[in-house]
Order: C-alpha cells, then sequence, then structure tokens
C-alpha cells in the first residue's frame, strides 16, 4: 500500500509536470515539424550511405596519394606537422590551404580582404580569419563565372570543389 507521503509526492510531480504537458500541447505543430526534420534527416543519412561506402573503400589510399600529389606538385614548405582538416577532400593540411591562398591572391586571382591580415596568415588555424578568405576566394571563383559555380558554394568551407579549383588555379598561375 502506498503511503500518505508518497501520494504527496506523486501530486507534487504533476503539479511540476502540468505546465510542461501544457506546453508540449500547446505548441504540438512544433513538436511534430521537428520529428519530421528527424526523419528526413534519416532518410538522407540513409541516401548518402552508398557514397559514404565508396569514399571509405578508397580513403585509405586515395588521401595520402592525394597528399602527395600536392606536395609534388605544389611544394609548400612544412616545418612541423600540421592538423588535418576534417573535410569530404581530405589530403590537404591547413598550412598548404593557407599557403596557397595567399599565393593565388599575391598571383592576382581574387582579392585579399580587407578585414584579414595577410602577415603571418599561415599559422595552421582554420579559423573565422581563414574561413574570411576562403569565402573572398570562393566569391571570386563564383565572379569568374567558372563552371558549376553558384552562390551556394560561397560558404568558407573548403570542401572538394574548392579544392579542386584551388589545384586548378595553382597549376595555371
Amino acid at each position: 500500500m502506498v503511503g500518505l507521503h508518497e501520494w504527496s509526492n506523486i501530486q507534487r510531480a504533476i503539479q511540476l509536470a502540468q505546465p510542461v504537458l501544457d506546453a508540449y500541447n500547446q505548441h504540438r505543430d512544433v513538436v511534430d515539424k521537428l520529428k519530421a526534420l528527424i526523419d528526413q534527416a534519416e532518410r538522407l543519412k540513409a541516401s548518402a550511405q552508398p557514397i559514404l561506402s565508396e569514399y571509405q573503400a578508397v580513403d585509405n589510399e586515395l588521401v595520402p596519394l592525394l597528399a602527395h600529389l600536392s606536395q609534388a606538385f605544389f611544394p609548400h614548405e612544412i616545418k612541423e606537422p600540421s592538423k588535418a582538416i576534417p573535410t569530404p577532400a581530405d589530403g590537404y593540411n591547413v598550412r598548404w590551404l593557407q599557403q596557397s591562398l595567399v599565393d593565388l591572391a599575391n598571383a592576382g586571382k581574387f582579392e585579399w580582404p580587407p578585414n584579414v591580415r595577410a602577415k603571418n596568415f599561415v599559422d595552421d588555424d582554420l579559423g573565422p580569419q581563414t574561413r574570411i578568405v576562403i569565402e573572398a576566394y570562393q566569391q571570386a571563383c563564383l565572379d569568374r563565372k567558372l563552371q558549376g559555380w553558384d552562390k551556394r558554394d560561397v560558404d568558407g568551407w573548403a570542401g572538394m570543389k574548392t579544392c579542386a579549383q584551388l589545384y586548378n588555379d595553382l597549376a595555371g598561375r
């Protein structure tokens, strides 16, 4: 048999939970939308699985090969190992990315953003300054009307498309 003290605890729990239940019922449409978004994300994840599987099948060989080729064709002195950027374009490092951006700005491929100091820019930190410069480079690619580029590609993230264009621009300097 439940004691009197437990009944008062049950009543208190109901009293505390009631505003939460009321808010849930009042905003049920938001909860339903969140559930739908979660379901959609799960479906997208399942759709992307074949792509991920193919990438993972060649990742161990492809990434080191791309890193080797980037050093062979575009040698930049790297005095110490640097952090790899976890992107779909794996195979480059932050210093390489930053030095490539400096080189391409110096070659006139894009205008260096005035709010980022070029001096000491190559610091192996994929922080906000680097993202601003990546965005400036991507905007220049869009402005040059390069095939396949659109405004969605200007995102400050050095993914596969941006890295491919970096390689092409470096080769054509």
